[in-house]
């Protein structure tokens, strides 16, 4: 294994939704991916049998999120779904929440989650501004201006997730749905080589959060196209987490990720389950969640007991680690440049600042 950490990201009747990447449709079926018939979740109840770790803190119940979730699986290649589904059954077991589905894993053609490609970025941005001058040093636009090229970038990203939620994203609220995907970023290791985007996950209460967030993302997350309501998704590099040695990574990774998707935001603590970036070699089962955080995601998921605790409020917490000085115009229009043309960090970077690795 080559990569030393795994980032863990955050970082969406006939419909039709509007961002600056153009318009997205959804059709009157529930899901136009489901034509089976639901089978009873007995027949996949092995793929969600946790399995006791044989550590006294990560096998006590303490029945705060005490309930169940539906998944609907989703695999963009011949992945084993088990492997997955039962990682986030063994962590969240301690909690008493379990998970079920009803049918088996619909396969899609998703090659990656994210475009990063800068060249893919930069081509459609410039058809879409024909009247920009991408190669120009300065700006000579209005801030609102530079609003919709940063917006427009950032949905041309979130592309392949935005077109999910179109066609699989207006079911049941009460449904998660869990994509395993040959990678998370069209570009998939990033930069620096030190980590691997192991998972990203969307959520309109995600979302929410980032549109209320005090840092200068807020107001692109605005502008993304991501409708109103939409069905929580988990997306996993399946590939990739299934070569990790310690099995007890791909638990964490499921489990940070599904808290993403019921409304958990990245929190500095390296004991927490919500840590951005994972230590492979010190990496705990132990690895906690809060009773604000618990208390969280049992208002969105509406499990576990009545008024156990106080939900975090919209605004991430204050020890997530994110810029809070608004750029000029000018600073963001070099740094919007500079992304595209793959420099420091490229269109993973743009990502992972949105996503707030950055």
């Amino acid at each position: 294994m080559t990569s030393k950490r795994l980032l863990l990201n955050t970082i969406l009747g006939a419909s039709v939704f509007c961002g600056a990447a153009g318009c997205f449709s959804h059709d009157d079926d529930d899901d136009a991916g489901y034509s089976e018939v639901a089978e009873d979740p007995a027949t996949f109840a092995a793929d969600f049998k946790p399995t006791p770790y044989g550590v006294a803190a990560c096998d006590t119940h303490d029945g705060k999120l005490k309930g169940s979730r539906e998944l609907r699986l989703y695999k963009a290649g011949g992945y084993e779904s088990g492997v997955f589904t039962r990682g986030m059954a063994n962590y969240y077991t301690r909690h008493d929440l379990s998970f079920f589905t009803r049918f088996a894993a619909t396969k899609i053609d998703m090659p990656f989650a994210l475009q990063t490609d800068e060249k893919v970025l930069e081509a459609a941005l410039r058809k879409q501004f024909p009247k920009v001058d991408f190669d120009s040093p300065t700006f000579s636009g209005t801030q609102a201006q530079l609003d919709e090229i940063t917006a427009a970038a950032a949905s041309l990203s979130f592309g392949p997730v935005l077109n999910f939620i179109a066609a699989h994203g207006h079911q049941d609220p009460s449904i998660t749905n869990v994509l395993l995907v040959p990678q998370v970023t069209s570009s998939s290791i990033l930069k620096d080589d030190r980590a691997h985007v192991a998972g990203l996950s969307i959520s309109p209460e995600l979302v929410r959060t980032m549109r209320n967030a005090n840092d200068s993302t807020a107001n692109t997350w605005r502008l993304i196209g991501f409708p109103d309501s939409f069905n929580a998704m988990v997306v996993i590099d399946a590939p990739f987490t299934t070569t990790i040695p310690d099995k007890k990574i791909i638990d964490l990774t499921m489990a940070h990720e599904f808290g993403h998707s019921a409304g958990l935001v990245h929190v500095v603590d390296t004991t927490n389950l919500m840590t951005p970036v994972t230590d492979v070699k010190a990496a705990s089962c132990a690895a906690s969640l809060s009773n604000e955080q618990l208390a969280t995601m049992a208002t969105t998921l509406r499990v576990g007991p009545p008024a156990q605790g106080q939900a975090l409020t919209v605004a991430p917490p204050s020890d997530v680690q994110r810029k809070l000085r608004e750029p000029s115009t000018q600073e963001r229009w070099l740094t919007l440049q500079t992304r595209l043309a793959g420099k420091n960090g490229g269109a993973n970077a743009f990502v992972r600042e949105l996503l707030g690795h950055e």
